[in-house]
């Protein structure tokens, strides 16, 4: 038996909680309702529409949250899940659109503005190899008491995220590759204004600034691309050995 449920974080989220749940639970099993420490009546209303209710005695952030929904998912026995915000910024009725392309084969679906902060959730998805996909879904941004972020706001942060993770997770793309080409340009720069200088020619100020500059980025960035691989591999170990 396939359980499929709608999984949502939840903070002061008492204006809008039960048009979401009553609009989730027509196309899945069970709604997972994620409280974030609300100190409104979120919860109450929650339960009373026979929502499986998680709380946080305090606010925790959405990181916790969702993270709580996966467990709870897991603990439910869901064959597939569906995370939607609960300030009614996303259109419950846009679920079957996001579950279509589970049943041909692929394991993670994102809407294309459907979970804030999905950047992590993207590289986490690509480093343990799941195939996943990106479906076009609306959102609101004319609510009134609505909690997140407008797209001018929390694009540039999502953005800031991808490239702290890139960081941390492909120093060697991102930083040693480039680095070599850049020194591998300046060093035969040097190596033909040498030719030059030797058959009777002169240094010209600016191209040879452009030289050691490169020369010497190039190599910062090579060094700073090897540190970061060897950060990035001893956090890996460490979380390894931490979830044994």
């Amino acid at each position: 038996m396939t359980i499929t449920i709608a999984a949502m974080p939840a903070y002061n989220e008492s204006h809008s909680i039960a048009d979401v749940i009553q609009g989730c639970k027509k196309y899945v099993d069970r709604v997972v309702v994620v409280d974030d420490g609300s100190t409104d009546n979120t919860v109450d209303i929650a339960e009373s529409l026979g929502a499986y209710v998680v709380r946080h005695e305090v606010n925790q952030g959405y990181g916790a949250a969702l993270r709580h929904c996966f467990e709870a998912a897991r603990n439910l026995g869901a064959s597939s899940m569906v995370i939607i915000d609960s300030d009614g910024q996303h259109d419950p009725s846009e679920i079957p659109k996001l579950l279509e392309p589970l049943r041909d084969g692929f394991d993670l679906v994102i809407g294309s503005r459907f979970v804030n902060g999905n950047g992590k959730i993207l590289i986490q998805a690509r480093d343990h190899k799941l195939k996943f996909t990106e479906v076009e879904i609306h959102c609101r941004y004319d609510l009134e008491d609505c909690s997140s972020e407008h797209p001018f706001i929390h694009g540039p942060r999502v953005l800031f995220r991808l490239l702290k993770d890139m960081e941390y997770r492909r120093p060697l793309y991102y930083f040693a590759v480039p680095g070599m080409i850049m020194a591998s340009a300046g060093v035969l720069m040097g190596l033909k204004f040498l030719q030059d200088y030797i058959l009777g020619g002169y240094l010209r100020f600016g191209p040879t600034l452009l030289m050691v500059m490169l020369t010497i980025i190039g190599a910062f960035m090579i060094f700073t691309g090897i540190i970061l691989h060897a950060i990035s591999r001893m956090m890996f170990i460490n979380e390894q050995i931490r979830r044994q």
